[in-house]
């Protein structure tokens, strides 16, 4: 597989693996409507489609690429945008989504790499950490979009003879993500900090996550390329870290005298939640790298830099 489109190759995740990707020496293009994501993310090896999933003609670039291969990022990703605007979540998410999917059709598509959220989707459980078995209970409207987005993949794939890898994430986090988004706790909390300014905790800060750096989610997402079909896969840390102790390390590595505001918990938060990554150790042969002490410090570099 030689060509490939990355949706959502100006956001974080998808330019990261857009560099990667041209890196092994793929032919890369870039389909985003620049809407939460960065021109300067882009690669300039990279074609760019400046199109929407959800109202662009999806159809026409693919029909022009001619891609092998599909990396699915464009999405909407915030947990509390989707509380106060459920309907643009699904537009984005569902309905974008199945206009990629459908686009796909009788073209030169071999196959899609859907990217997916574990905590959002499996919701509170009471199996700690969580597979890809564990019960799916969403309790979010992001959470809804982007489990429905997933079956919708199943669903079409099987109507249109195309491969599909799904890849569940935890809390990814580095370099690029956006310090003034709405998702993305470490680069937030980094952020507020750096500038001198307070950080919201919402709930206790005793709530457990886990935390994957950029870099080893775009290992993942190469060694994805060659999945079985019909794979899902949690890719984490598969260790729980609270959001109280996120706070001390980068309060720390900012040399921050600022203590946190403690705020209401959000209904759509989730309370615990770890996935097992023991299935993509397995049979992807991946393996996370970069210890969340050292990510962090990466993360607050970058963005004192920049």
């Amino acid at each position: 597989m030689k060509k490939i489109i990355v949706t959502g190759g100006a956001g974080f995740i998808g330019s990261h693996i857009v560099d990667r990707l041209i890196i092994e020496g793929y032919e890369v293009a870039v389909l985003d409507n620049i809407s939460s994501g960065n021109r300067l993310n882009i690669n300039d090896k990279a074609k760019l489609y400046e199109i929407d999933l959800y109202n662009g003609d999806i159809g026409s670039a693919i029909q022009d690429f001619q891609p092998n291969l599909v990396f699915h990022l464009a999405a909407q990703s915030s947990v509390s945008v989707s509380e106060l605007n459920p309907s643009e979540d699904a537009s984005n998410n569902i309905l974008g989504s199945l206009n990629l999917y459908k686009a796909c059709k009788n073209t030169s598509v071999e196959k899609i790499i859907l990217s997916s959220t574990g905590g959002a989707i499996y919701g509170n459980q009471d199996e700690f950490p969580c597979s890809e078995n564990s019960s799916l209970n969403p309790i979010s409207p992001y959470g809804v979009s982007k489990l429905t987005t997933e079956k919708y993949l199943e669903v079409f794939a099987g109507l249109y003879g195309y491969q599909y890898t799904i890849l569940r994430y935890g809390n990814v986090y580095g370099p690029r993500q956006n310090p003034s988004g709405e998702a993305g706790v470490i680069s937030i909390f980094a952020g507020l900090l750096l500038k001198g300014d307070s950080v919201k905790i919402f709930g206790d800060g005793s709530q457990l996550r886990d935390y994957i750096y950029i870099s080893d989610v775009v290992d993942a997402n190469l060694l994805a390329m060659n999945a079985p079909n019909k794979s899902i896969y949690n890719i984490s840390s598969n260790k729980a870290t609270s959001v109280i102790e996120i706070f001390t390390l980068i309060k720390s590595l900012t040399k921050s005298t600022n203590n946190p505001v403690f705020m209401p918990r959000r209904k759509s938060d989730v309370d615990k939640i770890v996935l097992n990554n023991a299935k993509a150790l397995k049979e992807l042969k991946w393996i996370p790298k970069v210890s969340l002490e050292d990510g962090i410090a990466s993360t607050v570099d970058y963005l004192n830099e920049n």
